[in-house]
């Protein structure tokens, strides 16, 4: 960080106006490498963007292009590993049926299938007449 004094909300806005103008390109080129997903990029980097106009009022780094692009990095990294994380573990959260040995086994109807075709099975109701 520059050894600047914290800056005004207007100030602030106007150095990110001014870095995303001159440093965009570069930012979102050094996320695209790491990312290899155009979408994710753009995200990433304009996350850094809302971040720097949250941290900048405590005053502006030396180098914002820097600062920016290593911003982006992380927060791609970060999605990155969760996007794995869900990956890998989302199958544990399936649960197998009670009795089932055979996972490759098709899991059948709780119900059986009616001997009538689409019909649906008569109701015990007495108000209920089938067509």
């Amino acid at each position: 960080m520059s050894t600047a004094r914290p800056a005004g909300a207007r100030e602030v806005a106007r150095l990110v106006e001014e870095a995303h103008r001159t440093c965009w390109p570069v930012v979102l080129a050094a996320t695209v490498r790491l990312t290899r997903d155009l979408d994710l990029a753009e995200d990433c980097a304009q996350d850094a963007f809302v971040q720097a106009l949250r941290t900048w009022p405590d005053g502006p780094p030396d180098s914002p292009a820097a600062w920016l692009s290593t911003v982006a990095r992380r927060v791609a990294l970060d999605r990155l590993r969760r996007e794995t994380t869900l990956r890998r573990k989302l199958p544990l959260l399936v649960e197998e049926p009670a009795g089932s040995d055979d996972p490759g086994r098709r899991r059948r109807s709780p119900r059986p299938a009616s001997r009538t075709g689409s019909r649906p099975t008569p109701s015990c109701r007495p108000a209920w007449t089938p067509c």
